[in-house]
């Protein structure tokens, strides 16, 4: 399944699914699976330039997360908060992005 993006009301809006690839990627960097407080640190440097000017950024990102979580890209783990991609998460990646960062 692919995630769409929502149309954007405003030049340079940020949506849930701007984080979508950045919180796979960043699942990727780390060995598979990361801490959410990290990921979503490693994506506000990936993303600085878009994220700096936006309020409630990491609400947006928690947000895209959920989005992977209901595709079955990426797996919740408790009580540790540890974000970790799946299999189909990984392929996925790799369909949008050619495996290119």
């Amino acid at each position: 399944m692919v995630i769409t993006r929502a149309k954007s009301r405003g030049a340079g809006r940020i949506t849930a699914e701007t984080f979508s690839i950045p919180i796979l990627e960043v699942l990727i960097e780390g060995g598979g699976k990361v801490k959410a407080e990290t990921v979503i640190q490693k994506i506000g440097e990936k993303l600085k330039d878009k994220v700096t000017e936006q309020t409630n950024w990491e609400d947006k990102a928690e947000w895209g997360a959920m989005i992977l979580f209901r595709e079955g890209y990426i797996h919740y783990k408790y009580p540790d908060r540890h974000w970790e991609i799946t299999e189909s998460g990984r392929k996925y990646y790799e369909e949008v992005t050619g495996g290119k960062k």
